[in-house]
């Protein structure tokens, strides 16, 4: 087995609009989900968040269920090449460097504000300050990595991801690659500071019996958990493992096809149920180890 450290949080992720609902009580006013998802044709099915998973209502059971960002996707050039490996600090540069510079180190990554020339921001004195406050955490929301080739034809990013076909996906066809959370954090106390994370999967559902039973969600859990462990124990300075997501709930454009929750939500009768992935990471965390 693999031990976390103690005083280590647990706990699950939400996002609001995902699951709260009442779209239209007590002086919520419109957010631009509930614009968006109401124009014709921007999400899957036609369905929006007005109701989702009713937390708004439903908060207390919710949180009897079990307790209680900043999205980065890890990249690794596709070959061992000057070429490739110099596309991979590019796409990096522009899906993590671009958004975890300005607020960690104060400035946006040089080679990028090179690389877009006249379309760089215009930076005024004080707008440095006023965006790099001090913070208590840095929250890191991760799910799967990129794999990048050059490619001179691409004008903004000069670079294309390489699909990693053979290899097991999600639902919304995600890599399955532990290591990318290992990688990630490692970097993350390397180059910033400490990270509280939260990560989930997509696969599909069957209620059966009154239970759902969730096998590779289990596994993936398990996995990036006991990578997330590795990561500890080689210096990362991890305080805490947040999975998402507490709850199934309107997953963006995908509507409610997507399914991550830790609990099941019949979204016909609010109904919920706790997974086998549910159960599983309530147990890791009441004993603070995975298995190796």
């Amino acid at each position: 087995m693999r031990r976390f450290p103690e005083g280590l949080l647990w706990g699950a992720a939400t996002a609001a609009y995902q699951i709260e609902g009442a779209s239209n009580e007590d002086g919520k006013g419109a957010s631009v989900w509930d614009t968006f998802s109401h124009k014709a044709g921007t999400v899957e099915r036609g369905e929006t968040g007005d109701v989702a998973c009713d937390h708004h209502h439903r908060y207390a059971e919710d949180v009897a269920v079990l307790g209680i960002t900043e999205v980065s996707m890890p990249v690794y050039p596709a070959a061992d090449s000057d070429a490739d490996r110099e596309a991979a600090r590019r796409y990096d540069g522009v899906v993590n460097r671009w958004y975890w510079d300005l607020p960690l180190l104060g400035s946006y990554p040089a080679d990028i504000l090179q690389r877009l020339g006249p379309l760089a921001p215009a930076i005024e004195a004080g707008d440095m300050e006023i965006v790099c406050p001090p913070i208590d955490f840095r929250g890191h929301n991760s799910y799967t990595r990129a794999v990048v080739k050059d490619d001179p034809t691409s004008l903004l990013m000069g670079t294309v991801t390489v699909p990693q076909a053979g290899r097991p996906h999600t639902m919304m066809n995600w890599e399955v690659y532990p290591d990318h959370l290992y990688d990630a954090l490692m970097r993350i106390t390397r180059d910033y500071n400490a990270p509280v994370i939260d990560i989930g999967a997509s696969y599909d559902d069957v209620v059966a019996d009154g239970a759902v039973h969730d096998p590779q969600r289990v596994d993936y859990l398990a996995l990036h958990l006991a990578a997330a462990q590795r990561a500890i124990q080689d210096g990362a300075r991890l305080q805490g493992y947040f999975c998402r997501s507490l709850l199934d709930n309107f997953e963006w454009a995908h509507g409610y096809a997507r399914r991550f929750g830790l609990t099941y939500i019949d979204f016909a009768t609010q109904q919920r149920i706790i997974k086998d992935r549910g159960r599983y990471f309530a147990l890791v965390a009441k004993t603070n180890e995975v298995e190796a």
